[in-house]
């Protein structure tokens, strides 16, 4: 593409991303803002299948999906693909989050070095393990 194309696109586009790739986040933002599955608005997840749909294609390459989650990012927003499917939530959620201090770091690593390889049984862990629900 010559300089006047790119110049057109970056007037119209100040984040330099492809215009798919805007076109997509201004759709996963949108939808960031509607009222569905029993919430006013909020973060949500997004099958493959619709992802396909609002990018107008029959696939969904890594390289798209590392921009989408960039200009997501940019915007505020947290793409993560959980493999079945796909979560946009914003960043500040993260904010509450606890922080891992030195000390609690530093006591997971002595341990894991005490326990030494090969000794990764479930009832010798020296932290809890969370059960999981089906």
């Amino acid at each position: 593409m010559d300089d006047q194309g790119w110049e057109e696109i970056l007037a119209t586009n100040p984040t330099g991303t492809e215009p798919l790739i805007e076109r997509i986040v201004e759709a996963l933002v949108a939808l960031y803002t509607q009222s569905f599955g029993g919430k006013s608005t909020g973060r949500y997840r997004i099958s493959p299948k619709f992802l396909r749909q609002i990018a107008g294609r029959r696939r969904l390459p890594p390289a798209l999906l590392d921009s989408l989650t960039e200009a997501l990012f940019e915007r505020g927003y947290v793409f993560i693909d959980a493999e079945t499917y796909f979560v946009v939530l914003e960043q500040k959620v993260f904010n509450s989050y606890r922080r891992v201090t030195a000390a609690a770091n530093e006591r997971v690593l002595r341990d894991a070095k005490d326990r030494g390889p090969g000794d990764n049984h479930a009832g010798d862990r020296p932290y809890p393990v969370p059960e999981r629900t089906i």
